[in-house]
């Protein structure tokens, strides 16, 4: 059982302040409030965690995540990079885990996923390998855990 960082609040009133299980294990590094009008004050905890909303509300944050780490990615690679270290296990976890992600979700992951490079200073995405393999040569890419 994972508890999220993620608060709830419905008009004003704090509902919930950890969600067991709402993100996939691979973002439980997230913190944030969910804001919504239109959650009931009255009802229990597991009505809440299975309405309609806080569902809506987890996929627009597994969404809005992957594409601020590609922007961040694309935009400032060292920062990224130094993001990445921190987080490596979640973020490679969420490629290779076979539970949390859909599948489309998985090949945003992929162009986010780094590894260390004997050719390169820093660690480099998974597509600057494939980019820099001579066409007449395989090469044998090994991959290292943090």
């Amino acid at each position: 059982k994972l508890s999220s960082n993620i608060m709830v609040y419905s008009r004003r009133v704090l509902i919930m302040d950890e969600i067991a299980n709402f993100l996939p294990w691979q973002f439980i590094f997230l913190k944030g409030i969910i804001s919504s009008d239109e959650l009931q004050l009255n009802v229990s905890r597991e009505t809440i965690q299975g309405s309609k909303d806080l569902e809506i509300a987890k996929k627009r944050i597994v969404s809005k995540t992957l594409s601020a780490l590609q922007k961040l990615s694309k935009d400032d690679s060292t920062k990224y990079v130094k993001f990445f270290r921190e987080y490596a296990r979640f973020i490679k976890g969420a490629y290779f885990s076979p539970e949390g992600l859909s599948e489309s979700q998985k090949e945003k992951v992929k162009d986010l996923l780094c590894f260390p490079s004997s050719k390169m200073v820093n660690d480099a995405p998974l597509q600057s390998f494939f980019n820099n393999i001579d066409e007449n040569t395989m090469e044998l890419v090994s991959l290292q855990t943090y």
